[in-house]
């Protein structure tokens, strides 16, 4: 008897990577500007801004956007990707929108000298302690995944290729989070000390969550096509699907933002900052499978099918895959990032600035398994006070090469800011990894 493979038992083992590609892939926002750093205005200023990034270790740009807008992935697109598979691939970005308001606070106030100042007849010069404080409101959705080279294959060629073999699907994984979140930070500063420090604290609100993790997977196809074992210890997880309008409230949390900056004289400064430290409890209405199962599927009889479709047995229930929902609240962590950056002090409107950032990401959930982290070395030049000029080029992370680069235009009070982490990828998208465009507006109050 020949049998074939039900599309129900495909659908199932499969829809874990298409779910990697079906939505919007973008960044988060350390790696949103691909390590150069930010500007700003010195004062009471507001903003708005907005954008997106996205990148992978293996699927090209081209790839990405073909499959976003619906077009046919051909052999191209394909070999493209296969030219940069390693064993464990990733996917990860974000978007995200908003606006913001800075101000300062104890600047030019007179300051008591101190009792070592007074001891040791320290002059006490015109002061210059101040805080920096904004508001900052954003709504974000954040992505990653990770993914074999045997799931990009099965899901892209079917299971021709592996007849005889194993198709390993272990460690797939994705999560997707959409959140609204309203920050508070303040920075501390000193001219007479070579220290800064900066903390902030964010209130989340979880608008959707979903997450798939496939700890130990795997498709055995019989060599004459007489069958196929599915292997799957997966864990499902996901927000209540009941509200998914803009803004509702299926979850709650918080986050910290830390800071620490030190500059030596006037030659250069090192910049550190961990951001998003937090989590999100979801409501009990949140939805858990959980299931390990070894399923062994003979196929069906062709003849049968046709001659009366409703004596056809032995098809894997839904059940026996996926196993049955639990509700119940669910914790999750959001991904958090780190940033190290040194760089030389600009000293003036016309003078050049070097710099070399390092970042990285725990990845939603705290995995073991994640990208390396990102190195970028980059330059900028200032040209007056209307124009600043920077880019670079980047190493690791979720893209394998980038070329960010961004122009800043100030014209008095108002300040225009764009940008891509990667340059290239609007000219050769079928050679590149990791593509992204923002751009923030900027009204300053006040004189500069």
């Amino acid at each position: 008897m020949h049998s074939v493979i039900h599309p129900r038992l495909w659908h199932s083992v499969s829809a874990v990577f298409l779910m990697l590609l079906c939505l919007p892939a973008h960044s988060q926002e350390a790696f949103y500007n691909a390590g150069l750093p930010r500007l700003g205005f010195e004062r009471d200023y507001m903003t708005v801004f907005g954008g997106y990034s996205a990148g992978s270790t293996m699927l090209t740009n081209s790839f990405m956007n073909r499959f976003y807008k619906g077009g046919f992935i051909d052999n191209d697109l394909k070999a493209e990707a296969r030219e940069r598979q390693n064993q464990y691939n990733y996917l990860g970005g974000s978007a995200e929108a908003g606006y913001a308001w800075h101000w300062r606070t104890g600047w030019g106030k007179k300051r008591t000298d101190t009792i070592v100042e007074i001891l040791l007849y320290i002059p006490n010069k015109t002061p210059r302690r101040y805080q920096q404080h904004n508001v900052t409101y954003r709504e974000r959705f954040l992505l990653n995944a990770g993914f074999s080279t045997d799931a990009f294959r099965m899901v892209f060629e079917g299971n021709r290729p592996f007849y005889g073999d194993t198709i390993d699907l272990n460690k797939t994984r994705f999560t997707s989070l959409r959140f609204q979140e309203l920050h508070y930070g303040i920075d501390f500063y000193n001219d007479r000390w070579p220290v800064s420090f900066g903390v902030g604290v964010s209130l989340l609100n979880g608008q959707n969550f979903a997450q798939v993790n496939l700890k130990d997977g795997y498709v055995f196809t019989d060599p004459l096509l007489s069958f196929i074992n599915v292997r799957a210890n997966a864990l499902w997880q996901q927000s209540d699907t009941a509200q998914t309008g803009w803004g509702v409230t299926n979850g709650l949390g918080a986050s910290l933002t830390l800071k620490l900056n030190y500059q030596f004289q006037d030659v250069f400064k090192v910049e550190t900052q961990l951001t998003d430290l937090g989590a999100i409890r979801w409501n009990d209405k949140s939805m858990t499978y959980q299931r390990d199962t070894l399923i062994n599927f003979t196929g069906i009889d062709i003849s049968n099918a046709i001659i009366d479709p409703e004596s056809v047995d032995g098809l894997p229930e839904v059940d026996s895959l996926t196993g049955l929902a639990q509700k119940g609240g669910i914790t999750t962590w959001i991904p958090a990032a780190y940033m190290v950056r040194v760089s030389s002090v600009m000293k003036n409107y016309h003078s050049l600035q070097w710099g070399w950032t390092m970042q990285g990401w725990t990845t939603t959930g705290w995995y073991s398994d994640k990208p390396s982290a990102q190195h970028t070395l980059w330059g900028a030049y200032q040209m007056g006070a209307r124009l600043r000029a920077q880019g670079g080029v980047a190493f690791g992370g979720f893209a394998r090469f980038q070329t960010p680069a961004e122009v800043a235009l100030s014209f008095k009070h108002v300040h225009l800011q764009a940008g891509t982490p990667n340059l290239l990828a609007w000219v050769a998208p079928g050679k590149t990894t990791g593509q992204g465009f923002w751009i923030s507006l900027g009204y300053q109050f006040g004189n500069h």
